[in-house]
């Protein structure tokens, strides 16, 4: 940085210089000193404009990406997020819409009750463990259980809410 501030002075320094030198001659001449101090500004700046771009971009990703980093798991390609407040497991139900077929009901929510509800600390609906577990329990005890579900059920008993448990800086 001290150097990047030492070339930005050195190259203001010079383009005062050589203003002021063209100005001598004639003050008509002045604005050939500024073209001819870009010379000096395009050599040993360049690679910080050269640099300042994919800087940009990194630093882009970084600040869309590393909240999720680490927090958020995924089964089928699907981002599944898992909140976990004062003990219990949420997970947010825009997840879940994407992996369960068909959408739940207006009864399926009411039957869970307080299994389904806003999210503390957040301002998204969601499920909690139990909730989830009751609701894939009434979807698979019977033949509307199809094999994708019955995958993810074993994957979050398995993987998944463990995981959440054992590591909870894993849950958001």
């Amino acid at each position: 940085m001290l150097r990047l501030i030492g070339k930005i002075v050195f190259c203001s320094a010079i383009t005062w210089a050589l203003h002021r030198f063209a100005a001598v001659f004639d003050p008509g001449y002045a604005p050939i000193g500024l073209v001819f101090s870009a010379v000096f500004w395009g050599l040993l700046l360049a690679p910080h404009i050269v640099d300042f771009f994919p800087a940009l971009k990194r630093r882009a990703e970084h600040d869309a990406l590393m909240r999720w980093h680490g927090r958020y798991y995924s089964f089928d390609g699907h981002q599944l997020r898992f909140y976990k407040i004062e003990e219990t497991v949420w997970i947010p139900q825009q997840d879940l819409r994407r992996i369960l077929r068909p959408a739940w009901g207006e009864r399926e929510l009411r039957l869970l009750g307080a299994d389904y509800a806003a999210i503390p600390e957040t301002k998204e609906m969601g499920f909690t463990e139990a909730g989830l577990r009751q609701l894939l329990a009434s979807r698979t005890a019977h033949r509307r259980a199809n094999y994708q579900m019955i995958r993810f059920k074993r994957w979050l008993d398995t993987e998944a809410l463990p995981n959440v448990k054992r590591l909870p800086s894993s849950a958001l």
